[in-house]
């Protein structure tokens, strides 16, 4: 017999970590698959898919976002102020 209880969570940005905090980006060519770096500034893809359109006339590009999210117990759960705990999962 299985029990679930239900209790506030939250999701939001993955701030845990100083290298999470912002979203990465990465360009892709539609005609032939080419991408580019991932990159957090916008500067950087976006110059890739300008030379790449002059280097192959290549003109349709789609922008991949990675975000890294992060779910936490919310005040009202059991578990608020835990997160950090080793027995968080555990039931």
């Amino acid at each position: 017999m299985s029990t679930y209880v239900f209790a506030p969570w939250t999701i939001g940005p993955d701030r845990s970590d100083e290298d999470t905090t912002s979203p990465l980006r990465r360009i892709e060519c539609t005609t032939c698959g080419e991408k580019s770096e991932n990159g957090v500034e916008q500067v950087g893809p976006d110059m890739w898919a300008i030379s790449h359109a002059v280097r192959t006339s290549h003109r349709g590009f789609r922008e991949v976002v990675t975000a890294l999210l992060r779910v936490v117990p919310a005040p009202g759960n059991p578990y608020h102020g835990k997160e950090d705990s080793d027995d968080l999962w555990e039931v």
